[in-house]
């Protein structure tokens, strides 16, 4: 019995045509709070609805009315803790962002890594063009969680320790 959950990396446009014949649950992302789509409801157990703006190196960034839109160590803590509570629950897991390119692989590929083992991520890699701020957030807010050891103490994880994990 394969226990392998699916994960459908889509659109705004694609999310808004899916269906399954299974339980599943939903990651929306949008970059304005305003504008989710509205995802069927047939089978589907779960939705967490997150606005953030696809930047993926917050350093480039020196305004600060930009910086309140980024993604955040609470909404990899909501992704974390929202994926926890429908696990079980599901077969597939439907993530998706504006274009399904950036953002919703990212997410995609951090719980791919999370939940079958380092470099089951690769194809999300290899297809898409997951934004680095927010793979990199939801692992290291895992892996904080696991080692019990608060962001702040840790300081910023650099990309060799990340792609080490």
């Amino acid at each position: 019995m394969n226990n392998r959950k699916a994960f459908a990396v889509r659109s705004r446009n694609f999310a808004k045509q899916f269906l399954c014949d299974s339980p599943w649950a939903a990651i929306s992302v949008s970059t304005q709070p305003e504008e989710f789509p509205i995802l069927s409801e047939i089978n589907r157990v779960g939705l967490l609805q997150l606005s953030f703006w696809d930047v993926s190196n917050p350093k480039l960034i020196d305004d600060a009315r930009v910086k309140d839109k980024l993604f955040t160590e609470d909404q990899a803590q909501q992704i974390l803790e929202f994926t926890k509570e429908v696990w079980d629950k599901i077969d597939c897991m439907l993530v998706h962002c504006e274009a399904g390119f950036c953002r919703s692989p990212a997410i995609a590929a951090a719980l791919t890594h999370i939940y079958y083992g380092k470099g089951e991520d690769e194809l999300y890699f290899n297809r898409f063009s997951p934004n680095y701020l927010v793979y990199s957030t939801i692992l290291k807010k895992h892996y904080w969680e696991h080692v019990s050891i608060e962001p702040s103490e840790i300081g910023e994880l650099d990309d060799s320790i990340i792609q080490g994990l």
